[in-house]
């Protein structure tokens, strides 16, 4: 008998998968896909490099370098606040906003065939069941 645990696992690696290679005609992998999609989703209010640290829970030097590399592409912009200059701010380019629905069409794909030959029903049933054990998680995690 399998673990819980297996198939989150296998189910996670190959969504990864699925993502990485229809991201790879967008010239893009998935962490910096996962920076569009939070400056996407922040686009009210301007997002410093430390909250996108903590949204992604990366490494300082790891999310730099995904950065670099969307600045080079043409996907986001630095600026410098002007009062405190250690405070970067991460805009989303007018590039970035027209590969959005792209991006976006990836994960509509995807999700279309996960839930393919489930029905409604079901899929609404695993939507609660995934949303509790989220919560199960995060509320051990606090614990400690």
């Amino acid at each position: 008998m399998f673990h819980y645990g297996y198939y989150f696992k296998h189910i996670n690696i190959e969504i990864n998968k699925y993502i990485q290679q229809h991201l790879q005609t967008l010239d893009l992998t998935k962490p910096q896909m996962d920076i569009l999609f939070i400056l996407h989703k922040h686009k009210d209010h301007c997002i410093t490099l430390k909250e996108l640290q903590d949204q992604l829970q990366l490494s300082y030097p790891t999310l730099t370098g995904l950065v670099h590399r969307l600045e080079s592409k043409g996907y986001v912009e630095r600026r410098i606040n002007e009062k405190d200059k250690r405070i970067h701010y991460i805009i989303e380019t007018e590039e970035a906003k027209k590969i959005h629905h792209q991006i976006r069409h990836v994960f509509q794909d995807l999700e279309s065939q996960l839930m393919k030959n489930i029905d409604e029903p079901a899929q609404q049933s695993l939507q609660s069941m995934l949303i509790q054990i989220l919560q199960n998680i995060e509320m051990e995690e606090k614990k400690c």
